[in-house]
């Protein structure tokens, strides 16, 4: 909803695999007036239901520590990317996630995605222990302009 608000332009789409959250979210972009440009789908970050190269752009907030193989989330927001566009991924850290999650990280699933690693761009948060981090990765090619 907030990306739709600061973007009036900018059309909007979410997905979660609990039918039940995405019709939460339709009740909030309706109840936030934003519902003619958000859009949610139910689906699976190893297995987006979009065609290829549908996006822009990808943004994962805080998902990525849940997905069964983060390697393969990471090739499906490849895959519908167009060519130019950016996956930006917010995770847990990765000290947090190896207490937490067995180490399941955003830097292993990297490494075994197609993006092209000279395109990463890592961004601790908070300032003294970093517990977020922030990965943007770009697809390689041109961004197409409409």
């Amino acid at each position: 909803m907030r990306l739709a608000k600061n973007a009036p332009g900018l059309m909007v789409t979410g997905v979660d695999i609990s039918p039940d959250m995405i019709e939460r979210a339709t009740r909030r972009a309706r109840a936030e007036g934003v519902a003619d440009r958000v859009v949610f789908r139910v689906g699976d970050a190893l297995a987006l239901p979009f065609p290829d190269q549908e996006f822009d752009l990808v943004l994962s907030t805080l998902s990525l520590h849940h997905w069964a193989r983060p390697a393969q989330g990471l090739r499906e927001a490849f895959r519908v990317l167009k060519p130019g566009g950016e996956a930006c991924i917010y995770d847990i850290a990765s000290w947090l996630q190896l207490i937490t999650h067995h180490g399941a990280d955003v830097a292993r699933a990297m490494a075994e995605s197609p993006f092209a690693r000279e395109t990463e761009d890592t961004v601790r948060w908070p300032d003294a222990i970093p517990s977020i981090v922030r990965v943007c990765l770009r697809k390689p090619g041109e961004a197409q302009r409409e």
